[in-house]
């Protein structure tokens, strides 16, 4: 997918404690273990361990998340390989 002005998707990490993400369309769920993210590429999961949402700026397309990451990977929009938890 080519990357237009309007679907800019970076991920920027310090360490492994902080994230910031452009390209967030919305967040599908996320508890303190797991974050999924439609971004323009596709969703994002995020796994690892006292995860928060630090912003979310969806007109801006921005999210900034702090805790402990382990994984990061991508899946289809419309694929569903795991059952997604929801907000809260």
């Amino acid at each position: 997918m080519e990357q237009t002005e309007n679907n800019v998707h970076e991920i920027k990490m310090d360490g492994r404690a902080r994230l910031r993400i452009s390209g967030v369309e919305d967040v599908i769920g996320f508890d303190d273990t797991a974050i999924a993210i439609c971004s323009c590429m596709g969703i994002l999961n995020i796994e690892g361990s006292s995860l928060h949402i630090v912003k979310l700026d969806v007109s801006g397309k921005i999210l900034e998340m702090t805790g402990h990451i382990d994984l990061l990977y991508y899946t289809d929009k419309d694929q569903n390989k795991r059952s997604r938890k929801k907000h809260g």
